[in-house]
C-alpha cells in the first residue's frame, strides 16, 4: 500500500512538473493577442487554470457568443487565482478590442494582477454600489457580465443568493439585446453541493424553487421571464442572454 501511494505521488508530481516545464518554454513565445477564441480559452485554462475546470465550458460558451467583436465586459469578483477569469476577459479585450471593468471589495486581487493593459480597469468597491453607478464608468452598454462576487457558504447560502439578485437588478438596465450574463456557483443538481449541506439545499429548493447558488434567485426570475431571457447553459455555472 505504501509503495502504491509513493508511485501515485511521484506520478502527480511529474505531471505537475511537466506542465511547469512546458509553460516555461511556451509562455515566452505565446501570443499576446489571439485570432481564435477557441485557442485563446484553451491557452488560458492550460496556462492559468485547469483544462478540466468546472467553469470552463460555461465561460467558453459565453466568449463564443461575443464572436470576436470588440466588447464591453464587466466582472464582479476580480479573480487572480482559480479560474483566473479576470485574465481571461483581459486576454479577450487585448485580442479583439473593447474594455473590461472588474470590481472587487478587496484590494488583494488588484495588487496581484497589476496592470493588465490600457483598456482593463480594476476597481476596489462594493459590487452593487459599483453597478448602480456603472454609467459613470462606461457610456456603452454591456456585452458580457460575469457575476462572481460574494463567496457562497453552502451551509448559509441566502446572503450570497440575495447579493446575486441585487447585482443583477442593478445592472439589468445596462444590458442590451443579446447581452450575455454568466453567474458562477449556481449548480443545477445536488452533486455540486457538499453532502453536509444537502439538507439546507433542499430547504432552499422548497422555499425558492431553485437549488442554492449565487444566481439561484436570478434563475427563479428567469423562469418567469422567458420572453426576455434565454438560458444557454446551466451546470455549475449559469449562462443566459437577453433576447428582448
Amino acid at each position: 500500500m505504501k509503495f502504491n501511494w509513493v508511485v501515485k505521488r511521484i506520478k502527480r508530481k511529474s505531471k505537475k512538473l511537466g506542465k511547469k516545464f512546458a509553460l516555461a518554454i511556451i509562455r515566452p513565445i505565446a501570443p499576446k493577442k489571439f485570432k481564435s477564441i477557441k485557442f485563446m480559452e484553451l491557452w488560458h485554462f492550460f496556462s492559468r487554470s485547469e483544462l478540466n475546470h468546472i467553469c470552463r465550458k460555461g465561460l467558453a460558451l459565453a466568449l463564443d457568443y461575443l464572436d470576436k467583436r470588440a466588447a464591453i465586459i464587466v466582472e464582479t469578483g476580480t479573480s487572480a487565482w482559480g479560474t483566473d477569469s479576470t485574465r481571461l476577459w483581459a486576454l479577450y479585450i487585448e485580442s479583439f478590442g473593447g474594455r473590461l471593468h472588474s470590481v472587487d471589495i478587496r484590494e488583494e486581487p488588484r495588487q496581484t494582477l497589476g496592470n493588465l493593459g490600457a483598456n482593463i480597469n480594476l476597481y476596489v468597491q462594493d459590487s452593487v454600489d459599483f453597478l448602480n453607478k456603472f454609467n459613470t464608468y462606461e457610456k456603452s452598454k454591456i456585452d458580457l457580465i460575469y457575476l462572481d462576487s460574494f463567496d457562497i457558504n453552502w451551509d448559509d447560502p441566502e446572503p450570497a443568493m440575495k447579493h446575486g439578485l441585487r447585482e443583477f437588478k442593478s445592472i439589468e438596465k445596462y444590458l442590451k439585446l443579446n447581452s450575455i450574463v454568466v453567474i458562477d456557483d449556481t449548480p443545477d443538481n445536488l452533486d455540486w453541493i457538499p453532502l453536509t449541506a444537502h439538507l439546507e439545499a433542499k430547504k432552499m429548493h422548497l422555499k425558492y424553487g431553485e437549488l442554492p447558488g449565487k444566481g439561484a434567485l436570478v434563475l427563479a426570475e428567469l423562469r418567469n421571464s422567458s420572453e426576455k431571457y434565454e438560458i444557454l447553459y446551466h451546470s455549475y455555472n449559469l449562462v443566459f442572454r437577453k433576447i428582448s
